[in-house]
């Protein structure tokens, strides 16, 4: 991991709103609930190693992870490597980050639930309470070669906050904290939304809105509920959670992530393809 920055993009941007529609002339369909069961259980071995590096706890045959001699910053648009002062200010801001999202003392990051895939797969969510009192989640495959989200929710503002750096909408989480990843069965949206609700309308990148009906768990020793739904080869771009007919709160995807996940379905990794969208989406330059 590297840069000043310990997370460059914004997930989502938290807005307030009025109503929820979906533009005119799409596609809105209401799902089922999703497969989503209650667990109470330690986390997946590979998940307690993972969530133990990227929170710099030591782990047997493995180097935790730092800040490494790739520490870039911007001088008038164009990128050079961080001085000496700089590196070691990325140093300590990334050591006070690990530090914030670890896990209280007596605390180990716990299966809350799991959602079933097809083909007996599994995705689970993981949850811990960490050192400054905040809820951590993280979501990953329940085999032994499945990956992570990496860590998203409460905690995240938290981490900013003790490691001076700027705050992301993206670490807001209130009446909705989720978070979207990309899976070998395509992406998928999990984490917490408010109690009161009952319905969530997730619109996808193709406009489509599909409404979800909220039946999860609630978070142990919390009171929001969960919820996990696979959304396949299209991620979302807009939330609406809803109380009956009330909409409680929307987000909306940032306009340069929507982007560079639209080069990303329509030329995969083909690489200067790819490359040559994003920047053309973005006006940044990729790699970087």
């Amino acid at each position: 991991m590297a840069g000043v920055a310990v997370r460059a993009l914004a997930v989502a941007t938290l807005v307030v709103a009025a109503s929820g529609c979906a533009g005119s002339g799409r596609e809105a369909r209401t799902a089922p609930a999703p497969p989503v069961s209650a667990l109470t259980a330690p986390a997946p071995a590979l998940l307690r190693r993972l969530i133990a590096l990227e929170t710099g706890m030591p782990v047997k045959g493995s180097r935790t992870s730092g800040v490494d001699q790739i520490c870039l910053t911007r001088v008038g648009g164009k990128q050079k490597t961080c001085s000496a002062a700089e590196t070691a200010k990325a140093a300590r801001q990334f050591r006070a980050w690990q530090a914030a999202l670890r896990p209280a003392l007596g605390e180990t990051p716990e299966t809350i639930a799991a959602l079933r895939l097809a083909g007996g797969r599994r995705i689970v969510l993981v949850a811990w309470w960490t050192r400054t009192g905040a809820l951590c989640l993280e979501t990953g495959d329940a085999s032994t070669s499945g990956g992570t989200s990496g860590a998203f929710g409460p905690c995240l503002g938290a981490a900013a906050r003790a490691s001076g750096q700027k705050q992301s909408p993206s670490y807001a989480c209130d009446a909705i904290c989720l978070h979207s990843s990309h899976t070998r069965s395509g992406y998928l949206l999990a984490g917490t939304v408010a109690p009161s609700a009952t319905a969530l309308a997730v619109t996808d990148s193709r406009g489509a809105t599909t409404t979800y009906p909220l039946t999860g768990p609630r978070v142990p020793h919390g009171s929001s509920r969960v919820f996990m739904a696979s959304l396949s080869a299209h991620d979302w771009r807009r939330l609406s959670l809803r109380r009956g007919s009330t909409v409680l709160a929307s987000r909306i995807m940032p306009r340069a992530q929507a982007a560079i996940e639209d080069c990303e379905e329509q030329y995969g990794d083909h690489g200067a393809k790819l490359e040559g969208c994003m920047s053309a989406a973005t006006g940044s330059t990729f790699p970087p």
